[in-house]
């Protein structure tokens, strides 16, 4: 009835087969080993700089009876960048930068145009607001209205705001 190995008989003869062998799972301190990191989370923003996280778990194995936790970081940290931003401007039939306030100018994002999937007028207003304007307008989108249209390729499409802030557009 005791616990200790002294207390134990035993013999070196045997009557088994295989099919008796003892297979033993014994209690102990046992000390937390990580698990591996998981993948990286999504980028934090749609454009330029965000930030990446991974975490792995104190399971592999998890401490038990008195062992000691896990060693180390459980959390990781990176920098990403997903896409540049998108930096906007205005120009006039002729290419010409800078057409001001209340003059209808092809809206270019990056040196491209932008196309009008999902656009709306909150879409409108925060990009008049990110460009510097005090805000939009109008707008319109269709056939091609001037010919410096056809000089930019397509950059930026399905731009979306939930507010007149830039920062609430995905695209």
């Amino acid at each position: 009835s005791s616990a200790e190995w002294s207390s134990c008989t035993f013999h070196f003869d045997h009557d088994c087969s295989h099919t008796e062998d003892v297979f033993l799972t014994c209690d102990g301190v046992v000390d937390g080993g990580y698990s591996e990191f998981g993948e990286w989370s999504e980028c934090s923003e749609i454009c330029g700089e965000g930030i990446q996280n991974r975490t792995r778990t104190c399971t592999n194995p998890a401490p038990a009876n008195g062992g000691a936790d896990c060693v180390g970081e459980a959390n990781q940290t990176r920098s990403c960048k997903e896409n540049d931003c998108p930096v906007f401007s205005l120009v006039d039939g002729d290419g010409n930068d800078g057409v001001g306030a209340r003059i209808q100018g092809l809206l270019l994002s990056n040196g491209g145009t932008v196309c009008d999937d999902l656009f709306t007028d909150t879409s409108a207003e925060a990009i008049c607001r990110e460009m510097g304007y005090l805000g939009q307008v109008s707008w319109e989108s269709g056939a091609i209205k001037w010919a410096i249209q056809e000089e930019h390729d397509i950059l930026l499409e399905s731009v979306e705001c939930s507010s007149a802030e830039w920062s609430s557009c995905t695209f």
